[in-house]
């Protein structure tokens, strides 16, 4: 009995010290979602750490202006959005929980992943919270390609905004298609 917890001891130690947090964080780092994506594939993230994720917001980064958000859902009394951030010619997005009211009413929200625009570096614009999946409307999904009169027909690549995990997660490209407006170059 002894050895199996000691066992089980030994494999939670290891497994806190190669995600780079303690045992007693709440909140680890994550990679940001820059992610190598042919259409219809999915591919692993490439690492590189976010100083925003873990943040509260509001208050913006000093020189960051936010833009359109859009809700991807709502669990109990945690609503979860997909905020775009622009500065100069930079532009990212922040997938954000929110985590509670300031005095005045309003959300406030936690950072818990980023996608940063110039790590993508296929041409066109990124949608979110407008998109269908084999016709079906899906909020999670933020995706990247070619505009043509508001639509989005052909995906170069797409994330899902998963609740459940935090994450901007890579999905495969077949069977979205994107409407409004977009962000990107």
């Amino acid at each position: 009995m002894m050895r199996k917890w000691w066992l089980a001891a030994v494999t939670l130690a290891i497994a806190i010290s190669l995600s780079g947090c303690s045992a007693t964080s709440s909140f680890a780092p994550r990679t940001v979602a820059a992610i190598a994506a042919k259409p219809g594939a999915t591919a692993a993230a490439v690492p590189a750490i976010s100083p925003y994720i873990g943040a509260t917001y509001p208050p913006l980064p000093s020189g960051w202006q936010d833009g359109r958000a859009a809700l991807t859902a709502i669990v109990g009394d945690v609503e979860y959005s997909v905020q775009e951030l622009a500065q100069a010619n930079q532009q990212m997005l922040w997938f954000i929980k929110s985590t509670g009211r300031d005095p005045q009413g309003h959300l406030t929200w936690m950072v818990t992943d980023v996608l940063i625009r110039s790590d993508l570096k296929e041409p066109g614009g990124l949608i979110w919270g407008f998109c269908t999946l084999n016709d079906q409307p899906d909020e999670e999904i933020v995706a990247l390609g070619e505009v043509k009169a508001a639509r989005m027909d052909t995906v170069y690549r797409a994330w899902r905004a998963n609740h459940a995990t935090g994450r901007f997660e890579p999905i495969a490209t077949t069977g979205i298609v994107c409407e409004d407006e977009t962000i990107g170059p």
